[in-house]
């Protein structure tokens, strides 16, 4: 195993110092340690960063805190528009035309492929072909459903019938198919895919970063200081602002309460978040804080200073599937009791016991359930929040999830 070579296929893989997406970065971390030689090949830009590279070249290669990078190089753009649209098309392409130079420079005995759209599966399949490596397709969205379901496309859209082939190439021609979302099997076998093929592996945390953790910045820490003082019971949420995640029915639940002791605090930034601050002003004004975001390394300290954390979304039919989203873990990981509001078959909050599950997109069922918690004593709250971290530590370690890796290796 020590000698195997693996090659990563992310268009926006990231590092805790470039910003988003961290999986990757964080399994080669934990393969490094087993001496597995892996590559991340990724694009030079993504707007989901807070820091990109400057390169000369495709292939250029840097090391980012103990990871190999290369990196294809790609021209900026802004949000989520056309401009993404083509870097990652031109990504797709680069990666097919360079496929023999890229099999024979890292020579891998593994590819996955992590779909930032499943086009990407042609060069991962080139590159496997010429290098007779072994190909894993990871699924981290289900694509062109979510276009379908999510923003009402047509199934004869161009770009849906291009995708749709592709899946149903990955799905046909991967020697094994990783997803992170536990519900999506049947649909993948609906569409050619081998039920020994595939395989659950979910998100998680990495455990090192919550361990010694900083304190929180002293603008931070003091918001808390004054609350707690004020008696106030702390209902937080940390992550992107925008209505994907429900918050305006945590507002609106939180002004029909009425109650001077229960405090929403939000930490972060968000297309919306100028919305929800004005929707926060309409009554119990006092009852909001509204944080700028900040780095991963203080959400440790920052999850601790909270009663309960929010974790919830809108309805879509898309998280039939299952749901994944990374301030779960983190959430479940800070040791403190979870307000959740998603319609998903997987649960974590109810197997675990870790928390308040509650209808989505309903603020009086948001109340009740914030009434529950509450009323429960400190060491009840307490002995939930544990529960979720236990669960994380035993089940959802990026640890855990390397070695689930290692064994299609």
């Amino acid at each position: 195993m020590a000698d195997k070579k693996v090659l990563i296929i992310n268009f926006y893989a990231g590092s805790p110092s470039y910003g988003m997406v961290f999986r990757h970065y964080y399994l080669a971390r934990e393969w490094a340690k087993a001496g597995i030689d892996t590559t991340i090949l990724a694009s030079s830009f993504s707007h989901l960063r807070k820091v990109n590279v400057e390169i000369e070249q495709d292939l250029q290669e840097t090391e980012v805190e103990g990871v190999k990078f290369s990196w294809i190089k790609e021209n900026s753009y802004v949000g989520n528009g056309l401009g993404r649209f083509k870097a990652m098309m031109d990504f797709s392409w680069k990666i097919r035309r360079m496929a023999g130079k890229i099999a024979e420079k890292y020579k891998p005995d593994v590819i996955i492929a992590s779909c930032t759209n499943p086009i990407d599966t042609y060069a991962a399949q080139k590159i496997a072909k010429l290098s007779g490596a072994k190909l894993i397709h990871e699924v981290r969205d289900l694509w062109p459903l979510t276009l379908e379901l999510m923003y009402g496309f047509s199934k004869l859209h161009p770009l849906c019938v291009a995708m749709q082939a592709a899946e149903n190439s990955f799905l046909k021609h991967s020697d094994y198919v990783v997803s992170v979302l536990p519900n999506s099997k049947d649909y993948m076998v609906s569409h050619g895919m081998a039920p020994e093929k595939f395989r659950f592996i979910p998100n998680g945390i990495a455990e090192e970063e919550w361990v010694d953790t900083p304190e929180a910045p002293e603008s931070i820490a003091g918001v808390f200081r004054d609350l707690k003082e004020q008696g106030k019971f702390i209902i937080g949420f940390m992550g992107s602002h925008t209505d994907s995640y429900s918050l305006s029915y945590l507002i609106d639940a939180v002004q029909k309460m009425g109650d001077p002791g229960v405090c929403a605090v939000f930490v972060g930034r968000g297309r919306e978040k100028a919305r929800f601050i004005e929707m926060s002003k309409r009554s119990m004004a006092d009852n909001f804080i509204f944080l700028d975001p900040v780095e991963k390394r203080y959400i440790p300290a920052i999850a601790h200073e909270m009663d309960v954390l929010y974790v919830a979304g809108k309805r879509q039919n898309i998280f039939k599937y299952g749901v994944a989203m990374n301030k779960m873990f983190d959430s479940m990981m800070s040791g403190r009791p979870i307000l959740y509001a998603i319609d998903a078959p997987n649960n974590y909050i109810s197997e675990y016991n870790c928390g308040i599950s509650c209808e989505p997109e309903n603020s009086d069922a948001l109340m009740e359930g914030i009434t529950k918690l509450r009323e429960m004593t400190e060491a009840e709250r307490e002995k939930m929040g544990e529960n979720g971290r236990q669960a994380v530590l035993e089940h959802f370690t990026y640890r855990t999830i390397a070695e689930q890796f290692r064994e299609l290796f």
